[in-house]
């Protein structure tokens, strides 16, 4: 049993170099990959933003609905 939990533990080991490998490689290709247009870039931040925004109402109003539903009626 330890020889197989020691087994394991080196694959789990080199799974974690070889990712952290990749992600590195992966980063500096996007580094170097830069957008021609400001504006767009700008837009594109706008239009995330205002995404999660309305993301956030919405969970707001579904917690409220939950809210209400489980304390029942204001009137007692």
């Amino acid at each position: 049993m330890k020889f197989v939990n020691r087994l394991l533990l080196a694959i789990l080991f080199v799974q974690s170099v070889l990712v952290l490998h990749t992600a590195g490689a992966a980063g500096a290709q996007t580094e170097k990959q830069k957008p021609e247009n400001k504006a767009a870039v700008s837009a594109e931040a706008d239009v995330q933003k205002k995404n999660v925004e309305a993301y956030i109402d919405l969970l707001r109003k579904g917690v409220r609905q939950q809210k209400a539903e489980i304390m029942g009626p204001s009137w007692y």
